[in-house]
């Protein structure tokens, strides 16, 4: 998959350049990769992370999911009667499970009005923390942080749009599918392949933090 413009992005982020062009030409993309002393193909098809990523990675003993865009696709689908349905992926879940066999912790953090529906997900994977509400995600993840001895370095946050910026700014890791907000990729150190309920869960996991 092209992840020119995602790299771009993230080299601004990380202080290597100061801008770009909103569509970079071949020009422009020989004498940066020359600059940057790495291949045209890495450039374009291989993800720019940060240097010290693996090192933070290794330090990630929690996964902290939003629900809505990241494990389902953010969409909302209703019943004639009117009730709300949520779309899960499988993939996600056996991802999930996979890491707490693994002795990591997890949580889900949900900006909205409860419908159980976020609760029941919770319960059928075995995830022991969830909140499903109004308040500030940050001080949500605080107070789990406080009960469970753990540092905001130790936690990795995948989130999808605005409300979930104070978090990402602050985790361990951060971490987005490939459709969430541009302020959201333009703060994350990863960006995945994946999309919102598509299986972006398991591909965090799988080949970042359990790599």
């Amino acid at each position: 998959m092209h992840k020119l413009i995602p790299n771009l992005q993230k080299l601004r982020e990380l202080g290597a350049i100061e801008t770009y062009p909103e569509n970079p030409d071949l020009e422009y993309v020989v004498s940066l990769a020359e600059d940057l002393e790495i291949t045209i193909d890495q450039l374009i098809y291989e993800e720019v992370v940060a240097d010290d990523l693996p090192e933070r990675i290794s330090h990630i003993k929690m996964l902290v999911m939003d629900c809505d865009g990241v494990l389902t696709d953010g969409g909302m689908y209703f019943t004639k009667n009117g009730d709300e349905i949520k779309r899960f992926n499988a993939k996600d879940g056996l991802g999930i499970k996979t890491l707490m066999k693994a002795g990591f912790q997890t949580g889900i953090i949900s900006a909205g009005i409860s419908t159980g529906l976020v609760e029941k997900r919770a319960e059928m994977l075995g995830v022991p923390h969830v909140y499903v509400g109004q308040d500030p995600k940050i001080e949500v993840l605080e107070g789990w942080l406080k009960k469970l001895g753990l540092s905001i370095e130790e936690i990795a946050y995948i989130g999808d749009d605005l409300t979930d910026l104070p978090v990402l700014e602050k985790a361990g890791l951060a971490a987005c599918p490939s459709d969430a907000a541009l302020a959201v990729r333009e703060q994350c150190d990863i960006v995945l392949e994946t999309p919102g309920g598509a299986g972006c869960i398991r591909e965090l996991v799988d080949l970042y933090i359990l790599s």
